[in-house]
């Protein structure tokens, strides 16, 4: 077990060591508190968790109790600077050093951010400061915190955002709010009455709420509709500059997916796929029955291949390719159809595809490359895109990871939704309600939350 200290380099500087207890006490002081304790629990930078006759509390790496055995319990480090304990049914918390913040008086307590701390009273939700001193008043029926600068509630059934010194950032006003979804287009996504709009970057309301559907993307282009669900007689679709609220493309299209790599894939009236720059020029003829987004320098598209006797009449069949930005076939039209475009589109080299023996969809799946030649032949009864080198696949209902040439990186044996990344370099992964960690290389790793 490798023992990591953070903040020892500076003279005076307290360390705040992590690991097994038996390697950060002294021998004698181990033995002792295993004498005393049912259990100790890792460190994690400077304390430890432990159990004395169903109650928990926190020592120090001096095996000093820094918090008394008297709470239900005590979740692990939140931010890497605070813990949330439990008495009874209230909740509070307390700092890294075990120091009480707030005490066990609330309904609920989250740790926002290593600055500002949401409690729940009385049904209402408000945040403290590190201190614990209320800085915004218990009357939000909801919250969570969008940074350390703004926090997005719910106050009187209504969505807005709001800065912790109290004043509006977007009123509330919505019905639904989705706050900076993408790094890459930091826009907010509002829905007033049924009907969507957009905040650009700088939260100016630039599209009026009166929208049927909004796509949002890291492209600063993001493809809008009304009535997206009915007949083709009144679906429109267009394209939108999310930061000025211009309409690009006017809504003149049955159906528009994603403006990626300078072209977006569209539907017409007569049901046939091609690619619009920004401006709705046609870059690549309405010639395809169905197309995906431009990734890594191609698109996969499909064309009708014939007829199969279905259990719903005579249905046709497709077969998958890929074209460059230019409209030239790069992979031939030879894959079995699936049943969204989207799931073919290349990442990290690497692209979903399937066979099947008789069916018109693809039913069993593996990886092609840019050769349009298998590297991981197909073998899975589900399988996703590749993101960071690595892919969540499912083989029986149980699921595992593997990397671009079909290496085992996670064993097939974890439960559906419990696969996913929590950053970049850090997937979450579940197994009969435990939670695991591990790296991209396959490594079991620990989370300080």
């Amino acid at each position: 077990m490798v023992i990591m200290t953070v903040g020892c380099g500076q003279s005076g500087q307290k360390c705040y060591p992590s690991g097994n207890p038996s390697e950060i006490l002294d021998t004698e002081t181990y033995n002792q508190l295993q004498k005393k304790y049912s259990s100790i629990k890792h460190f994690q930078t400077g304390t430890a968790i432990v159990s004395l006759e169903g109650k928990y509390g926190l020592i120090d790496e001096k095996g000093e109790e820094v918090l008394s055995c008297i709470y239900d319990s005590i979740t692990t480090l939140k931010k890497n600077a605070y813990r949330i304990i439990l008495s009874g049914e209230k909740q509070g918390i307390v700092d890294i050093d075990g120091k009480m913040v707030c005490e066990c008086v609330y309904d609920g307590a989250s740790v926002c951010s290593s600055e500002y701390l949401a409690l729940k009273q009385n049904g209402k939700w408000g945040f403290v400061d590190k201190m614990g001193n209320i800085i915004i008043q218990f009357k939000y029926e909801s919250l969570y915190s969008a940074n350390d600068s703004v926090f997005v509630a719910q106050y009187d059934g209504l969505y807005g955002v709001a800065q912790y010194d109290g004043s509006i950032v977007i009123p509330f006003l919505y019905d639904e709010l989705t706050y900076k979804l993408y790094k890459e287009n930091p826009i907010t996504v509002v829905c007033e009455k049924g009907k969507w709009g957009i905040y650009n970057s700088k939260n100016q309301l630039v599209l009026d709420c009166k929208y049927d559907r909004i796509n949002p993307s890291p492209s600063r282009y993001i493809a809008i509709s009304i009535n997206p669900t009915s007949s083709y007689s009144t679906k429109r679709a267009g394209l939108v500059d999310s930061e000025t609220g211009e309409i690009m493309i006017p809504l003149e299209y049955n159906d528009m997916n994603h403006y990626s790599e300078g072209l977006v894939s569209a539907e017409n009236f007569n049901g046939k796929y091609g690619f619009l720059d920004s401006v709705g020029n046609v870059i690549i003829p309405f010639i395809y029955e169905d197309a995906g987004d431009f990734s890594e320098g191609v698109a996969a598209v499909f064309k009708q291949s014939g007829y199969a006797n279905t259990l719903f009449g005579i249905q046709p069949t497709h077969k998958c390719g890929y074209i460059d930005r230019y409209g030239n076939e790069v992979i031939p039209f030879k894959f079995k159809s699936t049943f969204s475009a989207s799931i073919c589109e290349f990442h990290d080299g690497r692209a979903v595809q399937g066979i099947s023996s008789d069916n018109i969809y693809a039913t069993t799946y593996g990886y092609i490359d840019k050769n349009g030649d298998w590297v991981v032949y197909p073998q899975f009864d589900d399988a996703e895109e590749f993101k960071n080198g690595v892919a969540c696949v499912e083989i029986n209902g149980r699921y595992g990871w593997i990397d671009t040439n079909g290496k085992w990186i996670i064993p097939c044996e974890y439960d559906k939704y419990g696969g996913y990344f929590i950053n970049d370099t850090v997937i979450e992964v579940k197994k009969n309600g435990t939670k695991y960690y591990y790296d991209t290389k396959g490594r079991k790793v620990s989370l300080n939350e």
